[in-house]
């Protein structure tokens, strides 16, 4: 058994290379979002994988091959040899010349063989077999007969079926040596993707979609191809052809996940694949329902907002997919305002939105989660979201922190002094997410006279952010609000959301925090989520207004 670490070979600069020079003409130009580059090329810490030798005899892999027991994934690229490559391989099991090894995968699940490394070598020798070269092309294949041979070789042109009964029974006995690979933890195959990208190197580097596609393939992968050939998606996209690097179908798993962003940890890159390993394989109503709410969104997006809507700048920004994307799925029930479209445009001139745009771009890693509903919050302002309200300040506050805290230079004192800053921004951050979110409810109001009235009396009637007085300020607009914020927090995020506020309580009154800042990052994760459902409850019974 080895422990193998997955430090990364390429850089980030390196990808990118690739990606330009390997992109085909109709695939899809993204913005770059710094902190979804460093996402990008992040790989776990370790991997524990047993590695040992198995000789097969051609035979028996061609036999494995017709039961589809060794299996060729599909980010690999297709057999590429030339008839006289493959023939002198062939000619080397003949006469005996060593030929090297093959790479299998043991795929956990399902005990077949994926092939990370020899697929020309292997598919040569079962074409040999079946007498033709390559795959079936307008409905006929060629003819596999050994070429680039001596002309005195008595193997010289000749097809399988056309060797002599000792050379058949030769070539079928020769034993190709294999390396089969096991993953033991962590409790997935990702490593396969890993170990293709060193073996190859120089060759194809993988997209985070290529390698889910594989490791969760099934019916939901199946239900994305399908659904990312739908019309209004790909005047969306701005593309008419699939992307051959899978980007277009990453963009439907970010779709379909931010549906269930209570679920969300960072990075971006695991949270979708820990979404696509949820519903592996879905139920046939989940299949359908995702289809109903994807194929509405698109045309109400189609509809309102029209063709290659998130193209601000260059190319298609992601973090405005997300955020507006999530927020029409969300009010397909409700009447969307008709001024929509002159909405939006305000919205990506705004400048609240410039500055999360320039501070993202000019290499201000935030969490790619922190730009995305930053946009999200922003989106406020066109029509209510039930995206979770991540507020970029904590967010922000949290990364520098971070920064400081890993240096081993800080001393505790200093922890401490951080920690506790922490808690108070996140109050007072909280605080003013919660009267914005009133004011936002409260511009509905036509006459302007009651609605300043009914603003100016926000921090008289409000008594603080424990979630008893958060509730009965939604009872105030109307009881079901009331009944439906308490109603919709579980335990653990009510538990969350207390520590935030009692440590927040001993920080400012000098008392010390207890909490490292781990803690305090952990209960935010979970925390926020209240601000969530209060803007869910206070919006509930307002139909078109923002």
């Amino acid at each position: 058994m080895s422990n193998i670490g997955t430090a990364d070979i390429q850089t980030e600069d390196a990808r990118v290379e690739f990606e330009q020079t390997s992109r085909d003409r109709t695939d899809l130009e993204l913005e770059p979002i710094a902190s979804e580059d460093e996402d990008y090329e992040s790989t776990p810490l370790d991997y524990q994988i047993t590695t040992y030798p198995a000789d097969y005899t051609l035979e028996g892999l061609h036999q494995k091959w017709q039961k589809n027991e060794i299996v060729i994934p599909e980010f690999q690229r297709g057999f590429v040899w030339k008839q006289i490559q493959s023939s002198k391989l062939i000619e080397s099991f003949l006469v005996g010349l060593p030929v090297p090894a093959v790479f299998l995968y043991s795929e956990r699940e399902s005990q077949k063989y994926l092939v990370i490394d020899g697929q020309q070598r292997l598919k040569s020798v079962f074409y040999y077999f079946e007498g033709y070269l390559g795959s079936e092309k307008q409905g006929a294949r060629k003819a596999f007969n050994l070429k680039g041979l001596h002309p005195k070789s008595h193997f010289h042109e000749k097809k399988f079926d056309e060797l002599g009964e000792s050379d058949q029974l030769r070539l079928k006995n020769a034993v190709l040596r294999a390396f089969i690979v096991q993953q033991l933890a962590p409790n997935d195959d990702t490593s396969m993707y890993h170990i293709f990208e060193r073996l190859n190197t120089g060759g194809t580097l993988l997209a985070n979609q290529e390698v889910r596609n594989c490791v969760y393939r099934g019916e939901f992968v199946g239900f994305l191809e399908e659904i990312n050939k739908f019309g209004n998606w790909r005047s969306i996209l701005g593309k008419q052809e699939p992307d051959s690097r899978r980007k277009d179908i990453e963009l439907l798993v970010r779709f379909f996940a931010m549906q269930e962003l209570d679920d969300y940890k960072k990075p971006m890159k695991d949270f979708l694949s820990r979404f696509m390993r949820k519903h592996k394989k879905p139920s046939k109503e989940m299949l359908e329902g995702s289809r109903r709410l994807f194929e509405k969104t698109c045309n109400v997006i189609i509809t309102t907002l029209g063709e290659k809507p998130f193209h601000v700048r260059s190319g298609m920004n992601t973090a405005i997919f997300d955020a507006v994307m999530v927020a029409f799925s969300k009010r397909l029930t409700t009447q969307i305002p008709e001024d929509i479209n002159t909405r939006y445009k305000n919205l990506v001139k705004s400048t609240d939105f410039n500055q999360v745009y320039e501070a993202e771009n000019n290499g201000r890693r935030y969490r790619a989660s922190a730009f995305s509903t930053c946009l999200t919050g922003a989106f406020w302002y066109i029509i209510p979201s039930a995206s979770i309200m991540r507020i970029p300040r904590i967010e922000q506050a949290l990364e520098k922190c971070q920064s400081h805290l890993s240096s081993e230079a800080i001393g505790i004192e200093i922890q401490n002094l951080l920690t506790q800053s922490l808690l108070i921004l996140i109050y007072a951050e909280f605080e003013l997410a919660i009267k914005k979110s009133i004011n936002e409810r409260c511009s509905s109001i036509s006459d302007d006279s009651v609605k300043n009235f009914v603003v100016s009396c926000t921090d008289s009637v409000f008594r603080g952010l424990q979630i008893d007085a958060m509730a009965g300020l939604l009872g105030r607009f109307d009881k079901s609000c009331k009944e439906t914020f308490t109603h919709n927090l579980d335990q653990k995020t009510k538990d969350m959301y207390n520590n935030i506020l009692n440590n927040r309580h001993r920080a400012a009154h000098g008392e010390g925090s207890p909490v490292t800042f781990r803690d305090v990052e952990q209960s935010y994760e979970h925390a926020h989520v209240v601000l969530d459902r209060f803007w869910e409850s206070l919006f509930q019974n307002v139909s078109g207004s923002a």
